[in-house]
């Protein structure tokens, strides 16, 4: 009895040792399981946390690209064309559109100097009576830049558009291999393409341009922002609004007022939006004069050097 107990002793503890050396237990493999479970939500967390930081930076970048192409193309006409700084007269003014003459860049003239000795070119456009003279310029071969020279101005006596007969004479020796441009203002009044127009449009949330019979989205390269809200605002030569309500226009006496154009836009891409105005002087040759304020003080020459001086009330109320 004594050596079965002996037995059973030394054994007692070789029986235990393959339960002692077993893996966790329930508990333990429950609480690795919440572990587990709390690091990888931590990078999930972090990580769509980054997408969302990625989406939110990418998101701004195409805003920002946008808003910059579309101040490009509105105030500066884009690469190749004329934007409201350039307008040398204004046709339309209210809220979601404009519409003006911006001045005209001919290039469809070449030098010849075998068949057009007295280097005279015919305007492609109507020229405007009463405007600046035209400009031409040269750009030697090799040259990047256009350059300014002088030109004698032969206004025609028609005022058809479709038969041009106003002339520009280059009196300078035009060097081989130039190119030529004249720049002018043309005859809106006789040609309607001559005037440019922006208008956003609400249905479709884009600004559209309407110039030599083409319209077109200015807003090229980003399909996917909206335009929710654009607005043009007008002032005369002291910065003051000109009034007009919403869905109307200015009035033609109004139009001629104007010497600066204040834009806004409100643009919107994956719930982000980006805000930004624009302020810029327009040279609006149909104007009819400065506009003076009680106790304005205007600088004014000698008397004798005086030809035309002239005051108009449009503000004051009869009798």
């Amino acid at each position: 009895m004594q050596n079965k107990c002996q037995t059973l002793w030394c054994q007692a503890p070789r029986c235990l040792a393959p339960f002692r050396s077993r893996g966790f237990t329930l508990v333990e493999l429950l609480a690795s399981i919440a572990i587990m479970s709390i690091i990888a939500g931590l990078d999930v967390m972090l990580l769509r946390t980054g997408v969302d930081s990625w989406t939110h930076s990418a998101t701004r970048l195409d805003l920002q690209k946008a808003s910059d192409e579309l101040m490009e193309n509105l105030l500066e006409g884009g690469l190749e064309g004329e934007g409201i700084r350039d307008a040398v007269e204004l046709k339309q003014a209210d809220f979601s559109a404009i519409g003006f003459v911006p001045l005209w860049t001919d290039k469809s003239h070449r030098p010849e100097p075998v068949h057009n000795k007295e280097q005279k070119f015919t305007l492609e456009e109507q020229f405007k009576a009463g405007s600046p003279t035209p400009i031409g310029q040269v750009r030697k071969e090799g040259s990047k830049d256009f350059v300014v020279v002088p030109v004698k101005f032969t206004y025609g006596p028609s005022q058809d558009p479709k038969a041009p007969d106003d002339v520009v004479q280059f009196t300078d020796p035009i060097p081989a291999g130039s190119e030529l441009r004249i720049l002018y203002t043309p005859d809106a009044a006789s040609d309607p393409d001559a005037a440019k127009i922006f208008r956003w449009d609400p249905a479709t949330k884009r600004i559209y341009e309407s110039y030599a019979g083409k319209t077109r989205d200015i807003l090229l390269h980003s399909d996917a922002v909206k335009v929710e809200r654009c607005a043009f605002l007008y002032y005369d030569n002291l910065n003051r609004l000109q009034p007009f309500a919403e869905g109307s226009s200015l009035s033609s006496l109004a139009l001629k007022r104007v010497t600066a154009v204040k834009l806004y836009l409100l643009l919107r891409l994956r719930g982000e939006s980006k805000e930004l105005t624009s302020f810029t002087n327009v040279r609006n040759v149909a104007s009819i004069g400065a506009t003076v304020a009680e106790g304005a003080q205007l600088p004014m020459p000698k008397p004798d050097v005086i030809k035309a001086f002239s005051i108009g009330d449009f503000y004051g109320e009869p009798g």
